[in-house]
């Protein structure tokens, strides 16, 4: 395949220039001047942050993890943020809070990237990022149950995660140590003074009434904190139950996450929830990048919002995540050329058997596994001769006909002993 590297740059870097313009979609008839707003997604790469195609400065930002005062070094690529902004892509403030940090209790599928934590199913794709704080684990074949992971990810509420980041704490729990999981409850069962529920496939024991919130019962979407293992009936022993916030009080919303729950009869008249967060869906909203069959509960989408009038949120847009034209093979090698046009936006040019050119925008997933191993990693890290593996798209173009290759994931390594040869695009599987 003969990729036309002069075309693909002139062409592609206009389009992508034109669309980071954009800020991710047109909010003018409805954002003011004073309005703010809220985009949630994971980080892609720092320069300050970039999350959901925008980058934003948070030099001024007040910065929390699971509640606690955090840094910007303290947030990595893959952690799914909310950013509260003024409308200027100045963060005011920037929050993470995993999805569960718990126990590995089964492993159950390395092949197709499937683990259980605490009755959660964990999927991990191409664009995970895993990282570890155990040198033994580097890589998820390594992990074993009774490891301590967290995850960050797309959920349904129901115990299934799509994980955008995992991270290895400990080979075993200690007890003291924060264990946490999020979800909708089921089969809430109150006994005198205690009881049971469910968080997917989680039994939940609590020995005192008193830590449930007001109004608990099932389908209530709840944060749940133990510092205990698990007991002997596999339970986890609350010491903590706190009602998720559904954070109405910003004007807009941006928002990537996996549909929770979807209501009405058809695509003009009805709401979805995601992250806890209600969307009205009607004749205006506009549905992009997949056939609408698509439009299921587990789909992953992202909802461009405005607050109406009498406070409630109105979709916009909803964009499906489509792979379609996702190459299986990551492709390999150093680097000939870098060309820079914004702080992650521009082409490389590597030395594998197509001198592939390669597109790089603020939606690449950016990761140094170098000894370099730059935190805040982004394109102007990149240097000639650097070794990369990338996942890309494959688009036509409609000017020429050429072949753009759009990166997903874009990973640095150090230079391999016997350097690989590269797959043409579209053979092989396996992640990056």
């Amino acid at each position: 395949m003969k990729i036309k590297g002069f075309a693909l740059t002139a062409i592609a870097l206009s389009v992508v220039v034109g669309l980071s313009a954009c800020g991710g979609g047109d909010s003018s008839s409805t954002t003011s001047a004073t309005s703010t707003t809220t985009t949630t997604g994971p980080i892609t790469a720092f320069g300050s942050i970039f999350v959901n195609s925008t980058e934003f400065d948070t030099s001024s930002a007040n910065i929390t993890i699971d509640g606690v005062a955090a840094t910007e070094v303290d947030l990595k690529v893959g952690m799914i943020v909310s950013v509260q902004n003024d409308g200027t892509n100045k963060a005011m403030d920037v929050s993470f809070n995993d999805e569960v940090e718990g126990i590995v209790t089964s492993i159950i599928d390395v092949t197709n990237g499937q683990v259980e934590v605490m009755g959660q199913t964990i999927t991990i794709d191409d664009n995970t990022i895993f990282d570890s704080n155990v040198v033994d684990i580097l890589d998820l074949s390594m992990v074993k149950e009774g490891n301590v992971i967290e995850v960050s990810g797309y959920s349904d509420g129901m115990g299934t995660i799509t994980a955008t980041r995992i991270e290895v704490k400990a080979t075993a729990y200690t007890i003291g140590e924060e264990l946490e999981v999020k979800g909708i409850v089921a089969n809430y069962t109150p006994d005198i003074g205690s009881g049971t529920f469910q968080i997917g496939g989680l039994t939940v024991f609590y020995a005192d009434e008193n830590i449930l919130p007001t109004g608990f019962g099932d389908g209530m979407y709840v944060e749940v904190e133990s510092m205990e293992a698990l007991n002997d009936l596999g339970q986890l022993v609350a010491s903590k139950v706190s009602p998720m916030s559904t954070d109405m009080e910003n004007d807009d919303y941006e928002l990537k996450g996996m549909i929770m729950e979807i209501s009405g009869v058809d695509l003009l008249d009805g709401t979805i929830k995601i992250n806890n967060k209600t969307f009205i869906i009607d004749a205006n909203t506009q549905f992009t990048g997949a056939d609408t069959s698509k439009f299921i509960v587990g789909a992953l989408v992202e909802v461009e919002a405005y607050k109406n009038v009498d406070g409630d949120l109105v979709a916009k847009t909803v964009e499906f995540e489509d792979k379609m034209g996702m190459v299986n093979a990551p492709l390999k090698g150093k680097v000939v050329t870098v060309d820079i046009t914004d702080v992650n936006i521009g082409t490389i040019t590597l030395d594998d058997i197509n001198q592939s050119v390669v597109l790089v925008n603020n939606d690449t997933i950016m990761k140094d596994n170098s000894a370099a191993d730059i935190q805040a990693f982004n394109l102007q890290d990149i240097a000639v001769d650097n070794y990369l593996m990338i996942k890309v798209t494959e688009t036509i173009s409609a000017i020429d006909n050429s072949t753009i290759l759009t990166a997903t994931k874009l990973t640095r390594k150090n230079v391999p002993a016997a350097m690989p040869e590269t797959p043409t695009p579209g053979a092989g599987t396996g992640p990056v």
